[in-house]
């Protein structure tokens, strides 16, 4: 396909556009609740997030099987209230431990890679920047 045909969901400077409004609404909305600063759950913050992506791309579902798979995690290990500046890179090398130890799914047969592993925490590192971002205006 061309660089300058249209696709379904728009140009690529009708999303950069769009992209730029939504993510300024999105800091404002994470960013202060109530004239306060706040620093969100990390399951506070995924819903904003995947309504954040929604708009963006055409399969919004990728990022949201990441949260979730997160978002597993923390319940396992307990850390659910923690909030999103608590987190350290020891908790991000347990992540991916956990995943690589989680017990191997019926319809897979397979572990899941260290690619999609890797895409799990870019995804929650991508969160976290987004959260920092907010708290900077």
């Amino acid at each position: 396909m061309p660089r300058y045909q249209k696709r379904r969901y728009g140009t690529r400077t009708e999303i950069a556009g769009e992209e730029v409004k939504i993510h300024e609404q999105m800091l404002a909305q994470v960013g202060k609740v109530s004239g306060v600063l706040k620093d969100p759950t990390f399951s506070e913050f995924a819903d904003w997030y995947i309504e954040y992506v929604k708009p963006l791309q055409k399969s919004w579902k990728t990022p949201l099987t990441r949260t979730k798979n997160i978002d597993r995690f923390l319940e396992a290990t307990g850390h659910t209230k923690k909030t999103l500046s608590e987190f350290q890179t020891s908790d991000v090398i347990d992540f991916m431990r956990w995943r690589r130890s989680e017990i191997i799914p019926n319809k897979t047969q397979k572990p899941p890679s260290e690619v999609t592993i890797k895409r799990d925490v870019v995804c929650w590192k991508t969160m976290i920047n987004m959260a920092v971002k907010s708290h900077e205006l």
